[in-house]
């Protein structure tokens, strides 16, 4: 029923509900664009509409409080999505960092995520996320084939439920190529299935580029098989020589003995050099050769190695002629490693030299760098083989059989000793013709 000051005429009566409700017509557009901040209009008095006025403020301001929670929700879960987004890209800066290669696929063996390492194994187009694994990861035998999709090891560690791991003490060789013409690299892989609730979600897979361990693991077999095998033919000799001198029955004459302890000396000499050769190989590869760089004069260094290789000189009748500038400088560089430098250039001149034949030895001075040629009229290096000439262990296929007691460590020595002095070496060649070597090396400036 309306109050005593109510209107009591009908027309009046609409007209004033009229009035009252368009008071809320502000309220009301304020709230279509979600401002909830309005307060109703409830007058003093009660009549028929405060009730429903009540019940408007009551729902504005449920909503308004409803609305403030929200807002600090969300803002709270922006707050939660940048620290989510902070540790995502800080994890997956530690991952890119890693040494190792990183992908996941899911259960339909797709990459996920991969990381810069694994892209740089498997190449850019390892980028493009959604791929099959088997596809990015196209790997390689020993023997160069294509590893079969059935016996991709991705696919056996999710088909047989547990990890898979691949390196150079178990599985078989695999090679990946990170670009069509690029060299293979050898990885080392280990798989591991992602179970959710009892079932395989994918799998995790960490590769590792381990060329560089695999060919120092060859090297060092390669090292042990010439050692041992190169040592044993001195040390028999050795050992036959030796035995002769001891038999007191055996009439040897002063000739035959001097003949006898030279055998000695020589079969002795051989293994010293390889055994320096080898110790100086371990020592480039593990970082550990110790260089101390003096002022040399090269022409007083190439007397000694000359003098050394008088008897081979000598017993291959060869001529050596010796160029030395006269404004020659000190080169800067370890005493010891310039002797092993020439020794090996100039022996292997003489040694792949015919009988008769000539070596050019040339000391130059240019700018601030002496030049050293080493010149020999000798078998020469095949073209196809020229680029491997100062690996370790190689030797031309025509050295092997011109002289059959070298190493191949030689040059990998005389090139790690010139670099790690600042210098540069190379060469020319020409199969049966003869080859010339050039080494500069930085002068000591006054």
């Amino acid at each position: 029923m309306p109050n005593s000051g109510a209107p009591t005429d009908l027309a009046e009566y609409q007209k004033h509900i009229r009035g009252r409700l368009k008071t809320l017509t502000p309220v009301f557009a304020k709230a279509v664009i979600g401002d909830f901040s309005s307060q109703v209009p409830i007058p003093k008095e009660e009549d028929e509409l405060t009730e429903f006025f009540v019940g408007v403020q009551i729902i504005l301001d449920t909503i308004r409080e409803k609305v403030g929670e929200l807002e600090t929700s969300l803002t709270d879960l922006h707050a939660a999505n940048n620290i989510i987004a902070s540790e995502k890209a800080r994890v997956e800066a530690i991952l890119d960092g890693l040494g190792e290669g990183l992908l996941t696929v899911d259960d339909s063996w797709r990459i996920n995520y991969i990381n810069e390492p694994a892209i740089a194994l498997l190449g850019d187009n390892a980028r493009i996320l959604g791929q099959e694994a088997t596809q990015i990861m196209r790997l390689e035998d020993a023997a160069g084939k294509l590893i079969p999709e059935a016996k991709h090891p991705v696919l056996r560690a999710i088909g047989k439920r547990r990890r898979v791991s691949v390196d150079m003490t178990k599985g078989a060789a695999l090679y990946v190529r990170p670009g069509s013409g690029q060299e293979r690299r050898r990885i080392a892989l280990t798989i591991t299935p992602i179970l959710r609730a009892g079932r395989v979600a994918g799998a995790a897979v960490v590769l590792r580029d381990i060329t560089e361990e695999s060919n120092i693991d060859w090297a060092k077999s390669e090292i042990i098989s010439i050692a041992s095998h190169q040592l044993r033919t001195p040390l028999t000799a050795i050992k036959w020589y030796v035995a002769a001198l001891l038999r007191e029955e055996e009439d040897l004459t002063p000739e035959q003995t001097d003949k006898y302890l030279q055998r000695v000396y020589d079969a002795n000499q051989h293994m010293i050099e390889l055994v320096d050769a080898l110790l100086n190989v371990s020592r480039i590869d593990l970082g550990t050769l110790t260089l101390l760089p003096k002022a040399v004069k090269l022409e007083v260094t190439l007397k000694e190695v000359l003098k050394e290789l008088a008897v081979e000189i000598k017993n291959k009748e060869l001529t050596v002629d010796v160029e030395v500038n006269h404004e020659m400088r000190p080169a800067f560089i370890d005493p010891n490693g310039v002797h092993i430098i020439l020794q090996n250039l100039v022996s292997n001149a003489v040694k792949y030299s015919a009988k008769g034949g000539r070596v050019v030895v040339a000391l130059q001075q240019q700018s601030q760098n002496a030049l050293i040629t080493v010149r020999d009229d000798g078998c020469g290096i095949p073209a196809d083989q020229q680029r491997k000439i100062f690996t370790k262990l190689f030797r031309a296929s025509n050295a092997t059989k011109v002289a059959t007691d070298g190493t191949g460590l030689g040059l990998y020595v005389t090139k790690a000793l010139i670099e790690r002095a600042g210098g540069r070496i190379w060469f020319d060649s020409v199969e049966g013709s003869g080859t010339t070597f050039y080494a500069i090396i930085p002068s000591k400036i006054a």
